[in-house]
């Protein structure tokens, strides 16, 4: 202990003796150092004159934390550092049995070693841009992973551009060392030695902003290797060169989009997109050309109506977009559409989304519509006529205005109008049944839902017909009304055959006239055809009236073989299925057809049938599908 404390006053004290005080600290590799590693081994040597006596020299390894030289540490003269940083060693010693300067410093910096930091970024012609961004190490080296001369010496922020022989993918190594250190970092990074780079996918072209100063474009890409920039180009006209107007630089999202501001959006240009590596090489190959869509709305009488200009090749559809919702139905050939399904003081907005067979998509600016209070239509005119299929026919023209709904109303036989339907359709049918005398009327409603007045009354023709007492047909009619009449109509008479198609056609006047049918079918078809001044022709409905069916069978025949009336035949027309039974007095059947065409010889089982009165059943279908039979007698002479 009194050792201890002489020494201690002789440090408080300052006294020199003659003596000249060092120690030296070395590495793992037993070299002299001032740097060293974490985790590594430091041993410090006395290089005093006279030597420090070995085993009165004591170490103090950190100052910054006070001095302590009676540690066991403090007599150990080596010490692993577990942290980096600069440290002031201490030694005490005692010189050669003397007494003087017996305290010495020395200071040393412990270095940590992490994996440096390095960026690897492939160009064209399997060239890599370089550049070390770690800045912890004195030095680096750089492996390339291909078997050649790794690059030492290189410093923090070097950048080095190196060319491989083969365009291959391979794994790079940078070491980061220090001077006067044994330790060192390393990373590695996987680098594509690329001959080239495909092209970007060109994937959506929206206009933001449809202006001629202040227009913006959204162009949204889709790329499959990070760090490489976008060049964007235009052309202005069909034809023209195209012109770089835009840089997207360093993009590393599989999807990037990105605004260009201030470009002319009110006139048509086409758009491409060109890779540009790091070393600043633009791709040969260019994306897919997009070319921004030009909209514009004009609201109108009809509702609102829709413009664009869009490259028309190879178009896949056109999309609408209505406050949101997609309309689909337009024609990829379309360049307008008409909303008529609006409503007063509603806003709407309108986008046209335009779809490539490429899959992708140009997308106009937004356009909107404020639809004012609009008044009420003026009433427009009806039409009516019977069809093929005994319908009325009612189209209403709404003089060239817009009408959203029109309401169709109905008089049957003169009692007080009521409604039928309510349709977007100017076409109307209705079924009416049963056909009676009948007028019809419409009035018309606009987007605002204002209504205008009704229109003039429009009475098609109604045949009614009807089987005398004898063999004559009574037709009845009443005249055709219409705001087109104007009494100088041209009237009809049509008979038709049961395809509808017109057999005979004579004028009529009046309202009513009695008809002998000149066909022989049993059911036969008329109807009136009435022509107006101006051309337009209205018809009645089909009146149909079935007559009693003549199936003639001879009361007589003589199958003499004289060949006169030697078979008996059943006559007529328009029946099918028939089936003839012959009986005799007896009530044995003599003879039964198997068809139309079939008659009886006057035989019965290849002999001669007495001669004599026989009855007969003939069963048949008529041309209407109704079953019908018929009996008689017949008597057979020789």
């Amino acid at each position: 202990m009194r050792f201890y404390f002489i020494l201690f006053i002789l440090l408080l004290s300052g006294l020199a003796v003659n003596a000249q005080q060092c120690f030296k600290a070395y590495n793992a590799q037993n070299q002299e150092s001032l740097v060293f590693c974490v985790g590594e081994k430091v041993t410090f040597k006395d290089c005093s004159s006279p030597a420090a006596e070995a085993d009165k020299e004591y170490y103090d390894y950190d100052k910054s934390n006070g001095l302590d030289h009676t540690s066991a540490e403090a007599k150990a003269k080596s010490f692993t550092y577990t942290k980096p940083g600069t440290y002031t060693v201490t030694q005490l010693a005692n010189l050669g049995g003397t007494i003087g300067n017996v305290y010495k410093e020395l200071t040393i910096e412990v270095k940590d070693a992490p994996a440096p930091t390095y960026t690897a970024q492939s160009c064209a012609n399997r060239v890599v841009n370089f550049k070390i961004t770690d800045t912890k190490y004195t030095s680096y080296t750089l492996d390339f992973g291909d078997g050649s001369t790794p690059r030492t010496g290189l410093k923090s922020g070097q950048t080095i551009a190196y060319t491989y022989k083969e365009g291959l993918d391979y794994t790079t190594k940078l070491t980061g060392s220090y001077t006067g250190a044994t330790c060192s970092g390393t990373a590695e990074l996987k680098v594509s030695a690329r001959r080239g780079f495909d092209a970007p996918v060109f994937r959506r072209l929206r206009v933001l902003n449809q202006n001629a100063s202040s227009g913006q474009l959204q162009f949204t890409i889709e790329t499959k290797i990070p760090g490489l920039s976008y060049v964007i180009e235009q052309s202005i006209a069909e034809g023209s060169p195209y012109t770089q107007i835009a840089t997207i630089e360093n993009v590393t999202a599989a999807t990037e989009t990105y605004v260009l501001n201030n470009i002319n959006t009110a006139r048509k240009s086409r758009y491409r997109i060109r890779t540009k590596d790091a070393c600043g090489t633009l791709g040969s190959d260019v994306s897919t050309t997009l070319t921004n869509v030009l909209l514009d709305s004009e609201f109108t009488d009809r509702g609102v109506l829709l413009t664009w200009d869009i490259d028309t090749k190879s178009i896949r559809r056109i999309l609408v977009d209505i406050n949101g919702v997609t309309n689909p139905n337009i024609d990829k050939t379309d360049t307008q559409f008409l909303d008529a399904d609006i409503t007063c003081t509603d806003t709407y907005s309108y986008v046209i989304s335009v779809d490539y067979m490429s899959n992708s998509t140009s997308v106009s600016a937004p356009v909107s519509e404020t639809i004012p209070n609009v008044p009420a239509p003026k009433p427009g005119t009806l039409f009516s006529t019977f069809n093929d299929d005994n319908q009325v026919e009612l189209t209403f023209d709404p003089k060239g205005q817009n009408i959203s709904q029109v309401l169709f109303e109905r008089s049957i036989n003169g009692s007080a109008f009521e409604s039928i339907t309510a349709s977007t359709g100017l076409l109307n049918y209705d079924d009416l049944d049963p056909i009676a005398p009948v007028c019809y009327r419409a009035s018309g409603s606009n987007f605002c839902g204002n209504v205008s007045g009704v229109s003039a009354v429009s009475c098609p023709v109604v045949l009614i017909a009807e089987p005398s007492g004898g063999t004559d047909i009574d037709f009845t009619w009443n005249l055709f009304k219409d705001v087109k009449a104007d009494g100088k109509e041209k009237y009809e008479f049509q008979l038709l055959d049961p395809s509808k198609q017109v057999i005979s056609s004579r004028p009529i006047s009046g309202t009513s006239l009695s008809e002998k049918p000149q066909r022989p079918e049993e059911q036969v078809m008329y109807r009136i055809k009435v022509t107006l001044s101006d051309g337009s022709v209205s018809y009645s409905n089909i009146a149909s009236v079935e007559q009693n069916l003549l199936l003639f069978v001879p009361t007589a025949f003589t199958p003499n073989n004289d060949g006169l009336n030697d078979i008996l035949e059943v006559k007529g027309q328009q029946y099918f299925n028939l089936q003839l039974t012959i009986y005799n007095r007896s009530g044995n059947v003599v003879f039964q057809s198997d068809g139309e065409a079939t008659g009886w010889d006057g035989t019965f089982k290849g002999k001669n049938a007495p001669v004599g009165v026989y009855t007969y059943d003939a069963t048949y279908t008529t041309a209407a599908g109704v079953a019908k039979r018929q009996t008689g007698t017949i008597t057979l002479l020789r």
